[in-house]
């Protein structure tokens, strides 16, 4: 029994890691589901009043989790379109409730169709809105979820019963929504500038305008820290910095950025969030988080190119580690080299050459900087076969040989 209490520890603990990976919650729960009331993320406390008869849904939860059989999975879906997975662990009076995650974003227009399809007051809509921003959205939600159904029958063995269910939101009368008081004028004021803020904060990402992103970022702060709870300042503090990292992902997204480039830059700021184990270490996050998308728009916008060089662009950035040449582009989209050589170097002032080369070198740095391969390796996995020719082009780049340039980012802090 007490192999089989450790093995379950490694799986539960491996699923954890997964979950974390597809920035999905995890969350276990005794014989007595107490805490289930902010299963969704508090969406749905924040929508209704308090002690609202309108809130049934956590209970629908604790009723289904303590109908679960051994072995049993249930995948939940709601009106919100979120979806949970639920099971028993076995042997145990335990419970295990993954999510919320979407499949994909409603948008402006699924929003106000879901306002209107759930009676939600239209007050209400800018907390939708940033409820949407904080899910995580699992694109390959098959793969996702068989990769549950992995973790549960490794749990279980192979007799794993999957059960589909669908849980809908409880709305009961239109009253029981959450009205502001008259006294809660000052906070929806609060709420009208941060909204301001953030406009200003994702146009100046698009633009590529790093002072014009920190003039706003102050008040955005300010207004997204009002009414959290004091007491867990840690998790007030990344909750706002993981929003921040989501609005300018889409404002990078705005800026004409490939998402090969926002992928890095924002996987690279969940990690630090999530790394962070106190509040002083995110101090400094948000505007080195603007900054950095700041100028990855100014490095890597295709805002001011044809359709025809942003879709050579994007091969590039896909392929840069394959062989590639101007003749490979010119034939692979039908142009005349001589043509594209010129357009090319018009629009974005290098040649194709050169700009190849220049991915590939920064490509180079990010590995050097990362991993531990050697330099050869990595030279080669950025599609250099030459390591003279790639020491020549990494010291024109970056100022220094890829040997110092990896010895000075680990050198010792004294």
């Amino acid at each position: 029994m007490a192999i089989e209490s450790v093995e379950t520890g490694k799986t539960l603990h491996l699923l954890g890691e997964a979950a974390q990976a597809w920035g999905v919650n995890i969350r276990f729960y005794g014989p007595e589901p107490r805490g289930l009331e902010d299963f969704d993320g508090g969406i749905r406390s924040r929508l209704f009043q308090k002690n609202s008869a309108a809130r049934p849904d956590s209970k629908t939860v604790k009723v289904t989790a303590r109908s679960l059989s051994h072995g049993m999975v249930d995948m939940l879906e709601d009106a919100l379109k979120c979806h949970y997975c639920l099971f028993r662990l076995p042997g145990e009076e335990r419970y295990c409730v993954i999510g919320p995650w979407i499949v994909s974003h409603p948008g402006d227009e699924g929003i106000d169709a879901l306002l209107l399809r759930c009676a939600i007051p239209p007050h209400l809509r800018p907390e939708l809105v940033h409820y949407y921003e904080w899910l995580p959205l699992v694109y390959a939600a098959g793969n996702w979820e068989k990769m549950i159904m992995l973790f549960v029958q490794d749990l279980y063995g192979a007799d794993t019963t999957i059960r589909m269910h669908t849980m809908f939101l409880g709305l009961g009368a239109s009253g029981e929504f959450y009205t502001p008081k008259p006294e809660a004028v000052l906070s929806m004021k609060i709420l009208e500038e941060r909204y301001k803020n953030e406009n200003a904060i994702l146009e100046a990402i698009a633009e590529g305008n790093s002072d014009k992103a920190l003039r706003a970022l102050a008040g955005f702060r300010i207004s997204f820290m009002e009414n959290r709870i004091p007491s867990d300042r840690l998790r007030n503090t990344k909750n706002y910095l993981v929003i921040l990292n989501t609005l300018a992902r889409k404002a990078a997204e705005q800026g004409f950025v490939h998402p090969i480039h926002i992928d890095v830059v924002s996987s690279e700021f969940s990690r630090e969030i999530e790394a962070a184990s106190a509040v002083s270490e995110l101090n400094s996050l948000a505007p080195k988080m603007l900054r950095g998308y700041c100028r990855l728009v100014k490095e890597y916008s295709m805002q001011n190119y044809t359709p025809v060089i942003r879709d050579i662009i994007t091969v590039i950035e896909y392929h840069v580690q394959e062989p590639l040449s101007l003749h490979y582009l010119a034939a692979r989209f039908n142009i005349n080299p001589s043509y594209l050589s010129a357009l090319f170097k018009r629009e974005t002032g290098e040649t194709i050459t050169s700009f190849i080369n220049n991915r590939r070198i920064r490509l180079a740095g990010i590995l050097l900087r990362d991993t531990a391969l050697r330099i050869q390796d990595a030279a080669e996995q950025c599609g250099f076969l030459d390591i003279n020719y790639f020491n020549r082009l990494f010291k024109r780049h970056y100022g220094k040989t890829p040997r110092d340039f990896r010895r000075e980012l680990h050198k010792p802090v004294i």
